[in-house]
C-alpha cells in the first residue's frame, strides 16, 4: 500500500467532475470570504428567519395531517406511510435549525416508528395521531429550546404512550 493510494483489487477509474447545475451556482455561488464570517452570515440569516418557523411549521403540520388522513383510510399503503415519513423527517430537521428541539424529538420518534411499521393497525395510528398532537402542542405553546416543566410533560406523556404501546406489541 502507497501512502497517498489504497491498493484495491478494482482497475483505476478516471475521476469525473461535474460542473454545478446552473440552479446550484446560482444557490450557492462559490466566495471568497473568511468561513467564519460565511458562518455569522448564516446564523444572521436563519435568526431573522426564526419568526417565518412557526408559519412555515404550521403549514408543515396541515400538510402531516392530511398524510396521517392518508395513511388512516389505507394503513397497509406504503406510499401513504412514506409520504408521512418525508414530510415528517423534513419537518423534524428544520425544528432543531429554529430553535424547537422538542419537534425534532418528537418527529424523530414518528420517524423511527414509521419506518419499523410497515402497516398500521388501529393502536399504531392512535400512536402517530399523538405525534402529530404533540407536536401542534408544542407549536402553539411555542415551547422553543427544552420547553421547560410543559416541555417535560408533554415529552414524559408521549414516552408514556410509546413504551405501553411497545409492551403491547411484544
Amino acid at each position: 500500500m502507497t501512502s497517498d493510494k489504497i491498493e484495491s483489487n478494482e482497475q483505476d477509474e478516471p475521476v469525473q467532475f461535474f460542473p454545478a447545475s446552473k440552479i446550484l451556482q446560482i444557490r450557492a455561488p462559490l466566495t471568497d470570504k473568511n468561513l467564519n464570517a460565511v458562518l455569522r452570515e448564516a446564523n444572521t440569516v436563519l435568526s431573522n428567519n426564526q419568526d417565518n418557523y412557526l408559519d412555515w411549521v404550521e403549514e408543515d403540520i396541515r400538510l402531516l395531517e392530511a398524510a396521517y388522513q392518508k395513511l388512516s383510510t389505507a394503513p397497509d399503503s406504503e406510499q401513504a406511510n412514506r409520504d408521512m415519513f418525508r414530510i415528517s423527517h423534513s419537518m423534524m430537521g428544520q425544528g432543531g435549525t429554529f430553535g424547537y428541539p422538542l419537534v425534532t424529538f418528537v418527529l424523530h420518534n414518528l420517524c423511527k416508528f414509521l419506518d419499523a411499521s410497515s402497516q398500521m393497525n388501529n393502536q399504531d395510528l392512535r400512536v402517530a395521531a399523538l405525534h402529530i398532537s404533540t407536536v401542534k402542542q408544542i407549536v402553539t405553546h411555542r415551547l422553543s429550546g427544552k420547553g421547560g416543566e410543559m416541555g417535560n410533560e408533554v415529552i414524559g406523556g408521549l414516552l408514556n404512550v410509546i413504551n405501553k404501546r411497545k409492551m403491547e406489541a411484544s
